[in-house]
């Protein structure tokens, strides 16, 4: 088969996932269950071997990097407004 690419960088993905962590809070959601979320979707990939083998052919960041960030971001959040995506990367 051939590799296709998604048209989104990891870059971009990393923004998305600071733009939807933003929405999420401003809409009432507690940003810790977001990073909940991403720790269960993490022990699901590992408990299935459903990884990708290759990284460089993932679109998206790792799991455990996004869950990284994510607490980065939350706790940003707690001393002050979320800081711009662009001073987070």
């Amino acid at each position: 088969g051939a590799v296709t690419a998604s048209g989104f960088s990891r870059d971009e993905e990393r923004e998305a996932d600071y733009y939807g962590l933003q929405y999420a809070t401003t809409a009432g959601y507690s940003p810790e269950d977001g990073i909940a979320t991403f720790r269960r979707m993490l022990a699901l990939e590992i408990g299935t071997g459903n990884s990708v083998a290759i990284p460089l052919l993932s679109n998206h960041p790792p799991l455990d990097e996004r869950i990284v960030r994510l607490e980065k971001w939350v706790a940003a959040g707690q001393k002050a407004a979320l800081p711009p995506a662009r001073e987070l990367r």
